[in-house]
């Protein structure tokens, strides 16, 4: 079975935010399950801000999805939109923290929330088709409008973007270095704090 019964706790809060952190493990369906569930109870709460650690996010779990049936493989990807667009439709503002390897999801997690922070040891790929599967970054919309086919290059090749070329191509927010993200929640914890989604590029150190 590729979801199970009793989901993993990936979050805490910290001041008026929730910290919820995926990975360094690959993702299970009751991984994405649990993120969506701490994603509705801080909606629910008086946290004013969801910090989404994504960096060292190894995407769904091959091997798991390998050994599922395609109702079951249709299934978890199906989970992992419900998270996208409960991203994308929430009240609640997102800040997401792509720091060092990720794959797949987090790019689509990146995209949807309020604001995307990269670093310089950011490096993030879609290396699906490796694995005989579909490039899963449930970011289609916008790796489409990439200049001069980059998306499609991208999906199909597995190749990787540093952090500053996320922001440069519009598919992160905002840059920092490593040793300042832990300023982020810092500046979220209080009853003031708000994620704007401007675009620039610069340290919020």
């Amino acid at each position: 079975m590729l979801a199970r019964t009793r989901l993993p706790r990936v979050a805490r809060e910290v001041g008026s935010a929730t910290r919820i952190t995926l990975g360094p493990s690959s993702l299970r369906s009751s991984d994405v399950l649990a993120v969506q569930a701490e994603l509705a109870r801080a909606e629910r709460g008086t946290v004013n801000t969801g910090v989404l650690h994504a960096g060292r996010s190894s995407g769904s779990n091959v091997r798991d999805l390998a050994q599922a049936t395609a109702v079951e493989r249709a299934k978890h990807f199906q989970i992992v939109a419900n998270l996208m667009r409960t991203l994308g439709l929430s009240k609640l503002p997102t800040i997401a923290v792509l720091d060092g390897q990720a794959t797949g999801i987090a790019l689509g997690i990146g995209a949807h929330a309020s604001a995307c922070v990269v670093t310089e040891r950011t490096r993030l790929s879609l290396p699906g088709p490796a694995f005989g599967f579909v490039p899963e970054s449930f970011a289609s919309y916008q790796l489409a409008r990439l200049p001069g086919g980059l998306g499609a290059y991208l999906s199909l090749t597995g190749a990787s973007l540093s952090g500053p070329e996320l922001v440069e191509l519009g598919l992160a927010t905002h840059a920092t270095e490593s040793q300042a993200v832990h300023r982020i929640e810092a500046e979220v914890r209080g009853p003031t704090a708000r994620c704007a989604p401007a675009r620039s590029i610069g340290s919020l150190a």
